[in-house]
Order: structure tokens, then C-alpha cells, then sequence
């Protein structure tokens, strides 16, 4: 009988700790782009829901990899919001090569309008 309840002790352990490792898997924020994980907003712009600004936050860190974030939350977006992941940039996109950007308080923002539909 001590040998059972030393079993079932072990066993509740081993699922307890198992459920702890998920549960940190499940608090962590972001994508990784570049080897950076990288928080993004996007927003729509007035009323029509297409037109839409895509912020990434600590930009510095890779800018690289803060273009492919800014690429990902906007398909993202349009995909969730149409069906479709079309979108075209206003101005210098995320895409756009050579193109100046400019960081503002550790931020890239760019603007951009889904396509689908």
C-alpha cells in the first residue's frame, strides 16, 4: 500500500509540474522575427475598417525583424477582417526597399489599406 501512494505522490507531481511548464509557454507575448519577439498594434483608421496603421514596439532591436512583425500583424489583420490576406501600403511599406524609416520613440509605424473582397 506505501508503495501506491508513493506512485499516485509522484505522479500528481510529475502532471503539477508538467502544467506549470505550460501554463509559462502560454505568458509569453509575441512572435519571434529575427531572433526579437516584437509586440504590434494594429488599428483602423475613422470609420472605413480596410484602412489601418500597424505599430511595432522596440523597432531598434531589429529592424529587419521589425518590418517582417509589421508585415505579419498587418496580414493578420486583413485576414481576420476580410478573409483575405491582400493589403497594399500608403507610402514606404515594410516592403519597400531602400526606403527611409523613420523611429519614433522606439516605434515603426506604417500605414496600409486590405485589399480582399
Amino acid at each position: 500500500m506505501m508503495m501506491r501512494n508513493g506512485v499516485h505522490i509522484l505522479l500528481v507531481t510529475a502532471v503539477g509540474l508538467s502544467l506549470a511548464g505550460c501554463a509559462k509557454l502560454k505568458r509569453e507575448k509575441g512572435v519571434l522575427f529575427d531572433g526579437k519577439a516584437f509586440r504590434t498594434k494594429v488599428a483602423q483608421v475613422d470609420e472605413d475598417r480596410a484602412d489601418f496603421v500597424v505599430t511595432v514596439f522596440k523597432a531598434s532591436q531589429s529592424i529587419e525583424g521589425a518590418r517582417e512583425a509589421a508585415r505579419w500583424s498587418a496580414t493578420r489583420y486583413c485576414i481576420q477582417q476580410y478573409g483575405d490576406s491582400g493589403k497594399e501600403w500608403v507610402g514606404a511599406g515594410p516592403d519597400s526597399e531602400g526606403a527611409q524609416l523613420t523611429l519614433r520613440d522606439d516605434q515603426l509605424q506604417f500605414r496600409g489599406r486590405c485589399t480582399g473582397w
